[in-house]
């Protein structure tokens, strides 16, 4: 049994060493602080959050990130004390399973004390690193993420009824190069930059379509689905399109852009043309939500939403646009991806209720 241990020890111990070595604080925070640091994080835990999902300002994840890694440092050495307390070997290996989940949560927020970080974050997204699933990377390349998210699901939530057919039946009287490319993001939700590569379709029996979408930007495959696959099948404009496209080609189709930025441009031109006095316009991600929607509205598991949408957790979805009791006429079907998503949401992934109740006389998870 001894050697059953040995790894689990060997794991606590670089656990340990990882902890000591992080920057001390100059002064120790006071214990008001100390009070607001346990609010905030209990705060961030019933509500499946963390300092980069949270905070809106510099500021203000500088103060989560604190209040994160003073918390979990303070259960980090509690739950070492238990350990070395305990004579159970098989309690002894679950706290242990239980230190590195701690662990790992504090090694989310490395120090980064004079900002550096942030440049390397902003050198990235200037370079087209996706950042769907970005959300260990810091609050620079958060915040940017999510005001532009946030920023075209608000935009998504006022257009006008049926906008999708007005919008496209203008941009196929044009005959433009792009018709093609607006209509299988319409159907897939796939990302602009997705379309730089080949993207293949084929028409089935049944008029469903099956798509194949490799992503470009999965950050050395860190994140994301490097390739997806699934079938979908709706009554949209753009699914009867692609549909009758591919009768004439064999029952297949395939396509590839010169730019995902200038398709936006001129998207964003169509646009002003159909919708002269809406304020916003539509965009590659305003197709991205609406099959978001849809998606969710079709989808039981949000596993299978994440296939879609390309992402490697299911946490990611929430950014887009909910499902509604009007999202439906789409069936998706046949997910395949290159990853297992990793069920963030899932209570699975979240500590144990008996563990954070070990230290409720500390507070923690008391409040």
């Amino acid at each position: 049994m001894e050697n059953d241990i040995r790894p689990y020890y060997a794991l606590m111990n670089d656990l340990k060493k990882y902890v000591d070595q992080l920057p001390k604080p100059k002064r120790q925070p006071s214990d008001k602080t100390k009070k607001q640091y346990r609010r905030d994080v209990k705060s961030m835990n019933d509500r499946e959050l963390e300092p980069s999902s949270i905070a809106k300002t510099k500021n203000t994840y500088y103060k989560y990130r604190a209040a994160w890694i003073f918390c979990y440092k303070e259960v980090f050495y509690e739950l070492h004390k238990e350990i070395s307390g305990t004579q159970d070997k098989n309690q002894k290996i679950f706290l242990i399973q239980q230190l590195e989940l701690i662990a790992e949560r504090i090694k989310k927020y490395p120090p980064d004390p004079k900002g550096e970080r942030f440049k390397e974050i902003k050198a990235q997204i200037e370079s087209g690193v996706d950042v769907d699933d970005i959300e260990k990377t810091g609050w620079r390349a958060i915040k940017d993420e999510m005001d532009s998210v946030k920023s075209h699901s608000k935009k998504y939530q006022r257009l006008p009824k049926n906008w999708n057919e007005r919008y496209f039946k203008h941009v196929s009287s044009k005959n433009s190069k792009y018709t093609k490319a607006i209509a299988f993001m319409a159907i897939s939700g796939c990302r602009p930059a997705e379309l730089e590569n080949d993207v293949s379709l084929r028409l089935r029996d049944d008029g469903s379509i099956k798509l194949c979408i490799e992503s470009i930007k999965t950050h050395d495959d860190q994140y994301g689905q490097k390739m997806r696959e699934f079938t979908v099948k709706s009554d949209s404009i753009e699914h009867h399109y692609l549909v009758d496209l591919m009768k004439k080609n064999d029952n297949q189709v395939w396509m590839q852009i010169e730019s995902a930025k200038k398709l936006g441009e001129q998207m964003r031109k169509y646009s002003k043309k159909v919708f002269p006095r809406l304020k916003s316009y539509i965009s590659p991600y305003t197709y991205r939500h609406q099959f978001a929607r849809k998606a969710k509205a079709a989808l039981a598991e949000k596993v299978g939403v994440a296939v879609a949408l390309g992402h490697s957790n299911d946490k990611s979805q929430r950014y887009y646009a909910n499902a509604s009791k009007n999202a439906g006429g789409m069936v998706v079907s046949d997910l395949e991806g290159t990853r297992d998503v990793k069920k963030i949401s899932s209570s699975s992934e979240i500590l144990s209720p008996e563990l954070f109740n070990t230290f409720d006389s500390r507070g923690l998870m008391g409040m």
